[in-house]
C-alpha cells in the first residue's frame, strides 16, 4: 500500500507542475544536430515566456527542427507585424493568456517590433509614442508580468536594398527607434518593465539583410533565456 501511495503522489505533482523548459549553452554541430552531452544546462521552472514579434520571430517558430524552443515559451507572431496590428490583434491575444494565466507560474512577456514600422511609416517617432504608450498601459494592468522590450536588432542595409529596392530602413533610423524605446524605460522607471539590448549584445548574420540565419536565430532564443528575463 506505501508503495502504491508513493507513486500516486509522484504522479499527481509531476502532472500539475509546470515543467518551464531546459536552457543554456548548446553544442550546435554542422548540420544542425543538437548535443545536450557534456553541456551547461539551466533548467527552468515555473517560469513561461510569451514573446510577441514580427517575421525574425514567426521564423524561428517555424524552424522548430532546426531552433531549440525553449517548452516553456510561446509565441504570437505575424509577418509585417507593426504598431496597428500590435494594437488590434497581438495585445487581445495577449490579454487573454494573462487574462487566465496559471497563479503558481511567473509570467515574462519579450516585445520585439519596430522593424517595420519604420518601413512602413514617415512619421515613425508618432509610432514609437503609441509602442510606448502601450507598454506602459500593459505594465500597469498586469503588475505581476514582467515585461521586456527587446531591441530592434540590426539590419545589412546593402543586401536589403538588393532584396528590397523600395527599402527605406537604415542602421541610423533602427539606432534611433532602440535609443527612444531605452531612454523612455530609463526615465519613466516601471519596477516590471525592462529594455533588453541585444544590438549591442550580439552578433547577428542575416542573408536578405532583414532576416536571421538559424544559428541566430537560436542566440537571439539565449539571450533571452539567459540574459534578458528573470527566470524564477
Amino acid at each position: 500500500f506505501l508503495w502504491v501511495l508513493i507513486v500516486l503522489i509522484i504522479i499527481y505533482f509531476s502532472t500539475n507542475n509546470f515543467h518551464g523548459c531546459t536552457c543554456g549553452l548548446m553544442k550546435r554541430l554542422d548540420n544542425n544536430i543538437f548535443v545536450e552531452k557534456d553541456v551547461e544546462l539551466r533548467t527552468v521552472a515555473r517560469t513561461k515566456v510569451i514573446i510577441v514579434g514580427d517575421s525574425r520571430m514567426e521564423l524561428i517558430v517555424n524552424k522548430k527542427n532546426k531552433i531549440k524552443i525553449p517548452k516553456n515559451f510561446v509565441f504570437i507572431a505575424r509577418s509585417g507585424a507593426d504598431t496597428v496590428w500590435f494594437k488590434n490583434k497581438a495585445i487581445p491575444e495577449l490579454e487573454q493568456m494573462l487574462n487566465n494565466r496559471d497563479s503558481n507560474v511567473q509570467y515574462s512577456v519579450v516585445i520585439n517590433l519596430g522593424v517595420n514600422d519604420i518601413q512602413y511609416y514617415k512619421k515613425v517617432d508618432n509610432k514609437i509614442e503609441d509602442y510606448i504608450s502601450n507598454y506602459h498601459k500593459l505594465s500597469q494592468k498586469y503588475t505581476d508580468v514582467e515585461f521586456y522590450l527587446l531591441s530592434v536588432n540590426p539590419i545589412v542595409e546593402k543586401k536589403l536594398n538588393i532584396v528590397q529596392p523600395k527599402n527605406v530602413r537604415t542602421t541610423k533610423k533602427v539606432l534611433s527607434f532602440n535609443e527612444q524605446i531605452s531612454n523612455d524605460i530609463k526615465m519613466n522607471y516601471v519596477h516590471n518593465l525592462k529594455y533588453c539590448d541585444a544590438y549591442n549584445n550580439m552578433v547577428f548574420k542575416t542573408d536578405d539583410g532583414l532576416h536571421y540565419t538559424d544559428d541566430t536565430g537560436q542566440d537571439i532564443l539565449d539571450y533571452i533565456s539567459n540574459n534578458c528575463v528573470t527566470i524564477k
